[in-house]
């Protein structure tokens, strides 16, 4: 039992110094999102009083994506959040996934790095062109999209 006890706690440490490392060592971003800046079908938009902000950094050499979002005042239960690929005003399909079937409040947070989910040219092309790309975050009331925030430069 002791033993499981120190390598469970052995890996947490690599896993906070790897994603200390990623943040530390890759491109970061950040966007503010807000429901008016969604674009969803149907009509309808996002959620008119939710917002939030995204702050990502990028890792081409290890495929890798960290990031950190917030959002407040959701209507529904948080679920997914994205990269996607569109120019602002427009809608395009998803990039790089930063997490999927999940169970958040309206208002709450999270953090996380992904390896592997986006490959090295796809996040080559973020880096390149960030605000050909935009973050959303989607809820159980607004499964299209609740929040959106267009990457810059």
């Amino acid at each position: 039992m002791r033993r499981s006890m120190v390598v469970a706690g052995s890996i947490a440490a690599v896993l906070l110094a790897t994603t200390a490392w990623a943040m530390a060592n890759g491109r970061p971003l950040e966007t503010l999102l807000s429901g008016a800046e969604e674009v969803t079908v149907p009509a309808g938009g996002g959620d008119p009083d939710g917002t939030g902000s995204a702050s990502l950094t990028l890792n081409a050499g290890v495929e890798q994506v960290c990031y950190e979002l917030s959002w407040e005042n959701l209507d529904g239960t948080v679920q997914r959040a994205h990269i996607h690929e569109a120019p602002t005003g427009s809608n395009g399909g998803i990039t790089v996934s930063l997490f999927e079937g999940q169970s958040f409040p309206g208002s709450g947070s999270a953090s996380g790095c992904d390896l592997g989910d986006g490959t090295r040219d796809e996040i080559r092309r973020i880096l390149e062109d960030p605000s050909g790309f935009y973050v959303n975050i989607h809820d159980t009331v607004r499964p299209a999209g609740a929040v959106r925030g267009q990457l810059d430069r």
